[in-house]
């Protein structure tokens, strides 16, 4: 929403040296607005869960199915609606202070846009509701979750032939643009991670007991994750920093096992405000840019403190209201159908005849 971070963002045009926005943006402060990071990161957490969901011995795949569509969907097309009605009772129109992302947000929400963002596996139209673009990806990953569980699960001694084969899916998916080879890789690391995750542990533990290990782990996680953006004052070409997005990914990696080995991390993700953020936290990715918008629209002239000042606490007290009455009861919904789908297609063990 902020212009020059608009512009750097889209790699249109970098900070002017020493400003706010050249630290924010090309420092490893970066990682205070890191969102196709943070992506990422989700999407290696989502193969992690997942993946040690599907190898617990009592997991029902008649259940998951059901239940994941329920859990994903329902929440979905209600976020899309409300996209949809904010569009109507405040009107999308230029701007006092425009930026190159406010100008592409999209003014309508069309039919044919509806049933895309609907649909989920077909694409998205970006420019209406732009977080449903990663959720395409997890619905993908979900649906083919038993494809990269066997992936994971077979061969297992050979991992590194593994992660060499994504590495190199990723490198054609970085050249060629394709979004099926940059995203659905990064699923697979995180089934990876689920399948050595003990090994991962008994690492981390080991490598944490070392004095300031646990910051130094965190210096260089913050490093890695912001890869793309830091080394560009230091002369990489900003076009090549893309290549960069394999260190990335080695940091979403990082990241996870810092957060789930070192104590002092653990401290503070358990902290009350922490542990309400990730309760809503699915909710406020789907709203948040809802109610940015809305806001930004209802006072075109005010300065972009003023709109952050009321956004930001609009878009938490959204993500609050839709937790509870759209998420939550979404939850009760998807294990209600699972426990349905489980009892209605299980295959009864016929009983063996008794004698007379």
């Amino acid at each position: 929403m902020v212009p020059t971070l608009s512009l750097a963002y889209d790699f249109a045009e970098m900070p002017s040296f020493g400003s706010p926005a050249w630290w924010v943006a090309l420092t490893p402060l970066h990682i205070l607005w890191a969102g196709p990071e943070a992506v990422q990161l989700f999407f290696v957490l989502s193969g992690i869960v997942l993946t040690l969901s599907a190898r617990r011995a009592d997991f029902d795949w008649f259940a998951y199915y059901p239940r994941r569509i329920v859990r994903l969907y329902v929440p979905v097309c209600a976020a899309v609606l409300l996209a949809a009605a904010s569009m109507l009772l405040i009107p999308r129109s230029a701007t006092g202070q425009s930026s190159t992302w406010l100008s592409r947000r999209a003014a309508e929400y069309s039919p044919g846009s509806l049933r895309t963002d609907l649909s989920l596996l077909w694409g998205d139209t970006d420019f209406a509701l732009s977080p449903l673009w990663s959720l395409r990806w997890e619905v993908w990953f979900s649906l083919a979750l038993p494809i990269f569980g066997a992936w994971a699960f077979l061969l297992i001694r050979w991992w590194p032939a593994k992660l060499a084969l994504v590495a190199a899916t990723l490198a054609v998916g970085i050249a060629t643009g394709w979004p099926e080879l940059l995203y659905l890789p990064v699923f697979a690391v995180g089934s990876l991670v689920a399948v050595h995750w003990g090994s991962l542990q008994r690492l981390t533990e080991r490598a944490l007991r070392r004095p300031y290990a646990g910051f130094l782990f965190l210096g260089a996680t913050v490093i890695l994750l912001t890869a793309r953006w830091w080394p560009i004052p230091l002369g990489l070409p900003w076009r090549a920093s893309k290549w960069l997005s394999l260190a990335v990914l080695l940091g979403a990696v990082c990241a996870v096992l810092l957060a789930a080995h070192w104590d002092r991390a653990n401290r503070v993700l358990t902290s009350a405000p922490l542990q309400w953020l990730g309760r809503v936290s699915f909710s406020l990715y789907l709203v948040h840019e809802t109610a940015i918008l809305t806001v930004r629209h209802a006072w075109p002239d005010a300065s972009m403190i003023t709109v952050a000042l009321i956004a930001i606490p609009a878009a938490l007290a959204t993500s609050w209201v839709f937790f509870l009455i759209v998420e939550r009861p979404s939850m009760r919904l998807a294990r209600k159908v699972g426990r349905s789908a489980r009892e209605t297609l299980s295959v009864e063990q016929p009983q063996e005849a008794r004698p007379a």
